[in-house]
């Protein structure tokens, strides 16, 4: 296990409980499939919004100027700044799976700890990509849920179940914890 996720993890504990696994999504940018719809969408936004700024302050009429700047912010965040912002909680999420549960670490400026309990969790969905990466979704999803996983706005993802996201040896990490289901039951 890695020592530096295994601090994080620690603090979080029970008395008699252990640590069976501890890990971390990649801190790399990631593109999404949803990506496919956000990028053209969002280059032809800021194509609209310079226009109309670019219109405006050629007619020396400056008053709708500056109701294009947050039309502007939300472009320049879809198109590159939500890369950053899903890089940086990456770095600040740390998993774990211990004899009574599984914990997710996360916040990028609070601390925020999920506990599920193995007895009574259910719908543990395994995605496998190739190369034994992959995610472990906890708890059934809504339906439109899975549009929300690349828009990585502020707040979205309290629309998503929790999840162990992009980890290695995902196949081990999960028949890691249907065995801690049963010897938890």
């Amino acid at each position: 296990m890695d020592f530096d996720i295994q601090q994080k993890i620690q603090p979080e504990l029970n008395s008699g409980e252990r640590l069976l696994w501890v890990g971390r999504p990649p801190s790399s940018f990631r593109f999404h499939a949803a990506d496919i719809f956000y990028i053209p969408f969002m280059i032809f936004w800021l194509g609209f919004v310079l226009m109309a700024f670019f219109g405006t302050t050629k007619d020396g009429d400056s008053s709708g100027e500056i109701f294009l700047f947050p039309l502007l912010a939300i472009g320049l965040y879809m198109l590159i700044g939500r890369f950053f912002y899903e890089s940086s909680k990456r770095k600040r999420t740390f998993y774990g799976l211990t004899t009574e549960r599984v914990l997710i670490i996360s916040g990028l400026i609070h601390k925020k700890t999920k506990s599920l309990n193995l007895r009574t969790l259910t719908d543990v969905t395994l995605e496998e990509k190739s190369g034994g990466r992959g995610t472990i979704q906890f708890g059934a999803s809504a339906s439109h849920s899975s549009f929300f996983k690349g828009a990585t706005w502020p707040g979205m993802e309290g629309f998503l179940p929790p999840m162990f996201d992009m980890i290695e040896n995902v196949r081990s990490v999960y028949q890691q914890i249907l065995d801690a289901q049963k010897k938890a039951a």
